[in-house]
C-alpha cells in the first residue's frame, strides 16, 4: 500500500475515527460497566466504584481524548493463571490510561489485580513535593503545609489501597539522602513524623512487606500483578532500564509476563487540549527458570516494550523538529518541514513497527500537523510567512517532575527504535 492510499477500516481524516486494528478502551470500559455485576465478580466493588469515578474525570479538558488498545487477545482467559502485567511508564496521565486499559479488558480475560505503587502516594510525600509551590516551602509555612500534605496522603492512601496497591520506597524517589530528607524541599520529619534512621527502617519494612503481599495475592487469589517495570516515569521518553522486581516475581512464582507498551499522541491535541493514549499488548513472555537468566529476561522485556511502542504523528513531528535542532538550525521553511514529516511518515509505514494506521492517509497526516501548528506549535515556533523560527526559551520549559528532557526530544525518543535520516 502506498503512503497516499487510505487504509481500510473507515478511519476518519479529522483524527477522531477509530484507528484500524485498535479498539477504544473508553468504549469497552463503558460496555463493561453496563455489565456491572459481572465486572464486580471479576474485580471487586471498591475497584469498580473508584474506576467509575476516575473514568468520569479522565476525559475532562486537558486530560484524555481516548485510549486505543491493540492485543487484548494476548491476555489469558480468566479461568487460567493470572499473569504479571508490565506496562511502560511515561507520564502522570498513565493513571488514567492504565485504568481505562485494565477496566476495558474483555471480562472473560479480566483477573482481579494487585500492584505496587510509589510510597509517596501513601504518605503525602508527593503532595508536598509536587503540589506545594517552591516559594511557600519556607520558614513557618513548612509545618502547616506538611500537615496538609500528610492529611492529603491519607486520602491518596485510601484511593491506592482500594486498587489493592502496596507501597514501595525507591531510592532517590521516595527514599532521599539524609540531607534532602531534612531539607525544607522534602520536609521529611514534618511529613513523615520520623527522624531519618526511623524513616529508613520503616521504608525497608514496608517495602519488604509489600513485595511479599503481591506475590501472595498473585498465587493465592489469582490476581494479576500489575507493575510499571521501570519504577518511575521521569526519564527521556524511551523505555528506561527495567527494575528487577517483575523478573524476580516471574521467576519465583513461575508466571508468564504480558508486556504492554504505552505511548501518547500528545503534540496533536484536540480543541480541548486532550491527548490520546496508545497501548499495545504483546505476546506473553515465559517466566525465567534460573536467576542467572534475569538480566537477559529484563533486557528482552525492555526491548519488547520499546519496539512495540506505537508510532504516532506527534512522534514524527517531534523527530522532524529535533532533526532541525540537532543540525543547529534556528529556522525552517514550512514546505521543507512538511517534506521531512512526509518522509518520516513513509519510513514509519514501511518499517513494520506498530503505527497509528491512519498515518497512511494523507488527509489525516495533514490534519495532525495542522493541529500541532495551531496549538502546541504556537508556543514553540514564531512564524514569518512560510518560515518558522524555533523559540528555544519556550521549548526549554517542560514538566521537570515528569521528564528529563524537553517535550520535543521526549516525543522523538519515544520512537528511538525507528531509524530516521
Amino acid at each position: 500500500m502506498s503512503l497516499k492510499e487510505s487504509p481500510t477500516g473507515g478511519s476518519s481524516s479529522n483524527g477522531k475515527g477509530l484507528p484500524p486494528g485498535f479498539i477504544s478502551a473508553k468504549q469497552t470500559f463503558r460496555a463493561n460497566l453496563s455489565r456491572r455485576p459481572e465486572m464486580i465478580e471479576c474485580l471487586d466493588e471498591h475497584i469498580v466504584r473508584w474506576a467509575e469515578r476516575l473514568h468520569r474525570m479522565a476525559y475532562f479538558p486537558g486530560a484524555m481524548y481516548d485510549v486505543y488498545v491493540q492485543g487484548y487477545e494476548n491476555f489469558p482467559q480468566r479461568k487460567e493463571s493470572a499473569p504479571i502485567v508490565a506496562i511502560a511508564h511515561k507520564k502522570l496521565h498513565d493513571v488514567f490510561s492504565a485504568l481505562a486499559f485494565m477496566a476495558g479488558r474483555p471480562l472473560e480475560r479480566s483477573h482481579d489485580i494487585t500492584l505496587v505503587a510509589q510510597a509517596g502516594l501513601f504518605y503525602g510525600i508527593y503532595t508536598y513535593r509536587d503540589l506545594v509551590p517552591e516559594l511557600l516551602k519556607r520558614g513557618p509555612l513548612v509545618r502547616p503545609l506538611a500537615a496538609f500534605s500528610r492529611l492529603a496522603g491519607r486520602l491518596t492512601n485510601r484511593f491506592a489501597r482500594s486498587f489493592h496497591a502496596n507501597p514501595v520506597f525507591r531510592e532517590g524517589v521516595d527514599l532521599p539522602p539524609e540531607d534532602i530528607y531534612y531539607d525544607h524541599i522534602f520536609a521529611g520529619p514534618h511529613v513523615m513524623k520520623m527522624d531519618y534512621s526511623e524513616f529508613l527502617r520503616h521504608a525497608g519494612r514496608t517495602t519488604m512487606s509489600s513485595v511479599v503481599a503481591v506475590q501472595k495475592e498473585l498465587i493465592e487469589l489469582n490476581r494479576s500483578f500489575v507493575i510499571f517495570p521501570e519504577g518511575k516515569y521521569c526519564h527521556d521518553g524511551g523505555i528506561a532500564e527495567m527494575q528487577d522486581l517483575a523478573g524476580i516475581v516471574a521467576l519465583r512464582k513461575e508466571r508468564a509476563l504480558v508486556p504492554v507498551s504505552l505511548t501518547y499522541d500528545e503534540l496533536c491535541t484536540d480543541r480541548f487540549g486532550r491527548i490520546t493514549a496508545w497501548l499495545k499488548v504483546s505476546e506473553p513472555i515465559p517466566h525465567p527458570t534460573d536467576k542467572r537468566q534475569l538480566p537477559d529476561y529484563l533486557a528482552h522485556l525492555r526491548h519488547t516494550l520499546q519496539k512495540s511502542s506505537i508510532i504516532t504523528a506527534s512522534h514524527l513531528i517531534a523527530s522532524a523538529l529535533q532533526h532541525i535542532r540537532l543540525t543547529e538550525q534556528t529556522s525552517f521553511d514550512l514546505v521543507d518541514f512538511k517534506k521531512r514529516y512526509e518522509d518520516y511518515c513513509l519510513a514509519a509505514v514501511e518499517s513494520g513497527f506498530a503505527i497509528d494506521e491512519r498515518l497512511r492517509d494523507e488527509t489525516f497526516r495533514h490534519h495532525q500537523l495542522g493541529s500541532f501548528l495551531r496549538r502546541k506549535g504556537k508556543r514553540w515556533l514564531r512564524r514569518e510567512g512560510h518560515r518558522y523560527y524555533l523559540c528555544e526559551k519556550s521549548i526549554s520549559k517542560f514538566a521537570e517532575s515528569e521528564r528529563t528532557v524537553d517535550d520535543i526530544a521526549w516525543n522523538a525518543n519515544n520512537i528511538r527504535h525507528l531509524t530516521l535520516k
